[in-house]
């Protein structure tokens, strides 16, 4: 849905055959970068998306489906 440097928003959809078992709104945030340095900006990315798909495998509607 959005993703900027601090925050990301997105939808995870799960369907088996043919059928919507899953259709949740995400939200992960982070505290503002505390600098300007590319390599850690680019780490922080990849902690974001490490974020989101923790979120994911922890939710209990995700565990449920999956």
């Amino acid at each position: 849905l959005s993703m900027t440097d601090q925050e990301f928003k997105f939808k995870v959809l799960i369907f088996r055959d043919g059928e919507s078992k899953l259709d949740k709104d995400f939200t992960v945030t982070m505290a503002p970068a505390g600098t300007e340095d590319a390599a850690a900006l680019e780490r922080r990315g990849y902690q974001m998306i490490d974020l989101a798909f923790t979120a994911i495998l922890r939710d209990r509607d995700f565990q449920r489906v999956f």
